[in-house]
């Protein structure tokens, strides 16, 4: 190691002072990357127009307040490496003409890292690169960089009525379903993230920008009689999770619509006859059974028996029910 360290320092004293660049410049050229905060990245360091090198010793600089240098990894160039913070070479057969990547960087996005273009260039001062005649060879400098892309969560939501009035919220995964629905219910305040959310044709989209990587329950509330949605999730770099179907409490053939059919299919399904309850995916089959429900609101009972189709007869031909009682 003192011999490696003598030879570098030897190097960097015989090498004399230029600042001036040929017509056609040398260049050492960074390449670009992308990753999320958490991730990794590697980026390609290489020589192009290489008129013949000996020696060189290269510092890096770049945000260390969103990027940790890993490793410095030699490549294709002959000779003796020593790296840590900087890179410095020497050749070990006179002058090299190699062009290509010679270094790879690679960089750990930290997990508090801002979105966006984070450069990483080569720190270059005259005398830094020599050839075997002991001339400074100067070299143009082209730097790269680390695109960060923020964790984020996005989709539509569907709802009979297009108004844009759904909020969506992240919670912890561990926060009981029942808790959650009556935070967000009450605004949300318990919420680890709130959504943006915008109208498109017809229907909402939300998006949860800037999120940290990892597991969540995502909870959606409309207002005027809709079950309140939620859904486990695993957040890493973006994800979309499509059309979200919001029901209405009551509708139970989805449509939009509470009528004397909601009330008979349910009736169908309690007496254990065939019925549009099982007719659709397991996540529409929940979320028919919830919206089923409505008898929840006056006497907390999850079971679904006759006392939900008389509430659902009695909103249907205008007398006082459980409806009235669904935000």
């Amino acid at each position: 190691m003192k011999q490696i360290l003598l030879l570098f320092l030897a190097f960097a004293l015989l090498c004399p002072l230029n600042t001036g660049y040929a017509a056609q410049d040398p260049t050492i050229t960074v390449s670009q990357g992308e990753a999320v905060p958490g991730g990794q990245v590697s980026l390609a360091v290489s020589l192009s127009e290489n008129p013949g090198i000996v020696g060189m010793t290269l510092n890096f600089d770049y945000d260390r307040q969103r990027l940790e240098l890993l490793q410095i990894t030699p490549e294709g160039l002959d000779g003796t490496w020593y790296t840590a913070e900087a890179a410095t070479w020497a050749s070990s057969s006179g002058d090299s003409a190699y062009n290509g990547s010679f270094l790879t960087l690679t960089f750990r996005v930290r997990e508090d890292a801002q979105p966006g273009f984070a450069p990483v260039s080569v720190k270059l001062e005259s005398g830094d690169i020599c050839n075997n005649a002991l001339e400074p060879v100067d070299f143009a400098v082209v730097s790269g960089g680390v695109e960060i892309a923020a964790h984020g969560l996005t989709g539509t939501i569907a709802s009979w009525n297009s108004l844009c009035d759904a909020a969506a919220a992240l919670y912890a995964p561990e926060k009981p379903d029942g808790e959650i629905e009556q935070d967000i219910r009450g605004g949300g305040k318990d919420a680890l993230y709130a959504a943006d959310t915008a109208a498109a044709e017809g229907r909402q989209q939300f998006s949860f920008r800037n999120l940290k990587a990892g597991s969540y329950k995502l909870a959606i509330c409309k207002p005027g009689g809709y079950v309140v949605k939620i859904l486990p999730v695993e957040i890493e770099g973006t994800v979309d999770l499509g059309v979200i179907k919001l029901w209405l409490y009551g509708d139970v053939v989805y449509d939009g619509v509470i009528q004397e059919s909601d009330a008979q299919q349910l009736q169908r399904y309690i007496v254990g006859e065939p019925s549009v309850f099982g007719s659709g995916s397991p996540e529409d089959e929940a979320d028919r059974l919830k919206a089923a429900n409505v008898g929840i609101f006056s006497d907390g009972d999850e079971e679904l028996e006759s006392g939900d189709v008389l509430q659902i007869r009695r909103y249907i031909a205008g007398l006082p029910s459980v409806f009235s009682l669904i935000p």
